[in-house]
């Protein structure tokens, strides 16, 4: 399995790499980052684990690796700074976004992977992305992952073990912000809802019984989400 990591000289992306190349499946890890020097150096420190003797391979690579990819991560993000809420980088990060989904587009419905990302605000990011791009149906390729951590290392580490559920797992059960469609009452809004992963993606949206409540909580939530989403200021570069 085809593992392509964009933003994977960064704390989040790296994390992921060495924590799928700690595992025993097999994987082609490709990071993807502006920055090739602090790849290269990744690539030469991440080799070391390979001694393991599994099946697996990292390398540094370029964006147009997507093409043929089985998932693509999706960590890159700007410079964190000092703030009080994820949305304050909602812009720039959209502009991120945009950019592979641009690339994702052009490999049109061949394309048979699924697209992970971690970028903050995922809500919004994963609602806008699928709106944009379309992804041959968010139900069967579009999945994202908050962790809910702010440490690289544990981040890191969930994006692999989402990934190994993906590319070889049995339905396990997953906290995954996904764009709902009629679930929880909610239609066109990603959140974060337990789902089971799959070769597809989101194979299964659990609908739990939950109390009016908490109903009314989620129906505030996606209200901002879509309230937010639609402050996205990012044009094609298509």
């Amino acid at each position: 399995m085809k593992v392509v990591i964009i933003g994977g000289a960064g704390g989040v992306g790296s994390s992921a790499a060495f924590n799928l190349l700690l595992r025993g499946e097999p994987y082609d890890v490709v990071l993807v980052d502006l920055n090739p020097n602090i790849i290269a150096s990744h690539v030469m420190d991440l080799e070391q684990t390979l001694v393991l003797g599994a099946a697996r391979s990292v390398r540094g690579g370029a964006e147009h690796e997507v093409f043929d990819s089985d998932v693509v991560v999706v960590s890159a993000s700007v410079p964190l700074r000092l703030n009080s809420s994820r949305l304050v980088f909602l812009n720039d990060n959209a502009a991120i976004v945009n950019r592979i989904g641009d690339l994702l587009a052009k490999a049109g419905p061949d394309w048979g992977g699924v697209l992970l990302i971690v970028t903050n605000p995922v809500d919004p990011l994963c609602t806008w992305a699928q709106r944009r791009t379309g992804l041959r149906s968010w139900y069967a390729r579009h999945v994202a992952l908050d962790s809910g951590r702010t440490s690289t290392w544990t981040s890191g580490l969930g994006v692999a073990r989402m990934v190994a559920s993906i590319a070889y797992g049995k339905g396990e059960m997953w906290p995954a912000s996904v764009v709902l469609a009629g679930e929880y009452g909610i239609d066109g809004v990603s959140l974060s809802v337990p789902v089971s992963l799959g070769r597809r993606g989101v194979e299964n949206i659990h609908e739990w019984e939950i109390t009016p409540e908490e109903r009314a909580a989620l129906q505030v939530a996606a209200a901002r989400v879509h309230e937010v989403t639609n402050t996205i200021n990012v044009s094609s570069s298509v």
